[in-house]
């Protein structure tokens, strides 16, 4: 799991290229996995697109966009078709990774919620059941009320600013600072309150002028179809 996302303090999906040896194959910087599976494999779907769906799912995910700050680079990986527990010959396959400038040295825990598509996903894909039962015991992120209602907010506000006025310093010193005061759920109990009243305090200042914009928004019915996705999820 990599890549930060600051409204619900998770981590979303990548892929990290190794060596069989365990060491990566280029010199940027590897992101260290919260919990590891075993042989360095990463289990899930391979799918046949035309060109004009594979351009759509790249879209969706920001790659290609043009944009230099795109989160996801493509890369090529070898992968081994197997179906009752009877692998097929390997084939190369794209997977997407996290570009170096959002890459963590420490992997974030994902939110319950993201953790559930991926369960539900590899129960009905039928992956292995060893990698069945990783997924069901890997940590995840559980903010409390407060936290998701305040980060929230904060992002109504951040978002305005990157993508409707063109200002990412925001955005950019938030997730600076949020990274140092964060805690994964593996950490004791007083580390973690301690994460999380840091987090709220971060967050607060942005929450603040978010919480009024949101009630304007959804006053007025302005409220985009992924942001309004956003809030129903975790309001």
């Amino acid at each position: 799991m990599n890549c930060y996302t600051s409204h619900i303090f998770a981590g979303m999906g990548s892929i990290e290229p190794v060596h069989p040896e365990g060491k990566i194959n280029d010199n940027s910087q590897q992101s260290k996995p919260l919990v590891a599976y075993k042989d360095n494999q990463c289990h899930g779907a391979l799918v046949c697109l035309s060109a004009s769906d594979y351009e759509k799912v790249m879209r969706s995910e920001g790659v290609g966009n043009g944009q230099p700050d795109q989160g996801y680079e493509e890369v090529v990986v070898e992968a081994i078709p197997y179906k009752n527990g009877r692998q097929r010959r390997p084939v190369q396959a794209v997977a997407l990774r996290a570009r170096e400038h959002v890459r963590l040295a420490q992997d974030p825990a994902p939110s319950l919620r993201y953790m559930e598509i991926l369960r539900q996903g590899s129960t009905e894909l039928g992956l292995s059941p060893c990698y069945q039962k990783f997924l069901q015991e890997h940590p995840v992120a559980r903010a409390s009320f407060l936290t998701r209602r305040i980060a929230v907010c904060n992002l109504v506000w951040t978002a305005t600013l990157s993508f409707r006025l063109k200002i990412r310093v925001v955005s950019k010193i938030q997730s600076f600072f949020l990274w140092k005061v964060y805690a994964p759920p593996t950490s004791n109990a007083i580390v973690r309150i301690m994460s999380e009243v840091a987090t709220i305090a971060i967050l607060l200042p942005g929450a603040l002028p978010g919480s009024l914009l949101l009630a304007y928004m959804l006053f007025t019915d302005r409220l985009s179809g992924m942001m309004k996705s956003l809030v129903e999820s975790h309001w």
